[in-house]
């Protein structure tokens, strides 16, 4: 992500991710109770983070969706995992060896997708760096442009309402939302909720923090009905229509 993208790495961090994972055993596992083992740590679970990670080392709970044994070749073991983001895999050997009585590490770990994104939609750092040199040197973008996306389709997956230009401008300036300037809104979503803001063009605006329950915006005619809680676009795109302060 790059730009003003950046300012929602936190909410696409948030995503389920997948992962293929080997793990070394000192022998060879038994394959029933490696799977009874598995299915203990599926759902609510502990994990801590390892001495040497990003966050600080506290207990925590995450949620493990799946976790399926795929192969066992001799001590090494593969399987796929889905979980919570923020899950340490590594944490998940450590216990799993804990379980079994016996040392397990993590040999190899491949995420296979982070919310609606797979590995097909991942690229090279070769392919990338190929395709800013014929940005640059040739004048050629297509390339560049085949693999960099709007930021638009990282948000498909939230609720959004949908705005008039003339809310767009005040919305990037840091205006509330009025009731006059909402075009459409998903029903039986509740006070403070976020959701995202688009412009009649589908283009991201921002987010904001609705004021009451959005079933009850249907009976307004006039007021405030949601505060932005962050801007996407830039304040230049849609002219503001309001005089300036003098």
């Amino acid at each position: 992500m790059t730009g003003r993208c950046m300012k929602i790495t936190n909410k696409i961090l948030k995503h389920t991710k997948s992962y293929i994972a080997v793990f070394r055993f000192r022998d060879r596992p038994d394959e029933a109770v490696l799977r009874e083992i598995m299915a203990s740590m599926t759902g609510r679970i502990y994990n801590v983070p390892p001495e040497v990670s990003a966050v600080k080392v506290q207990v925590r709970t995450r949620t493990i969706h799946t976790f399926e044994l795929l192969d066992v070749d001799q001590q090494d073991v593969v399987a796929r995992i889905t979980c919570e983001a923020g899950t340490y895999i590594r944490t998940m050997a450590r216990d799993m060896g804990l379980l079994l009585n016996t040392p397990v590490s993590l040999k190899e770990l491949r995420r296979e997708t982070s919310g609606m994104f797979d590995l097909e939609h991942c690229i090279t750092m070769d392919q990338l760096a190929d395709a800013v040199w014929l940005w640059k040197e040739c004048g050629q973008e297509e390339a560049l442009k085949a693999i960099i996306h709007p930021i638009e389709k990282l948000l498909v997956d939230l609720p959004r309402c949908q705005v008039k230009d003339s809310a767009v401008a005040a919305i990037a300036y840091g205006a509330p939302l009025l009731r006059p300037g909402l075009i459409s809104i998903p029903q039986d979503l509740k006070k403070g909720t976020e959701l995202m803001v688009t412009s009649m063009k589908d283009e991201a605006v921002g987010f904001v923090r609705l004021k009451m329950d959005s079933n009850d915006i249907a009976t307004l005619e006039a007021g405030e009905v949601a505060r932005p809680s962050m801007v996407l676009i830039d304040p230049e795109v849609y002219p503001r229509r309001w005089p300036a302060a003098s």
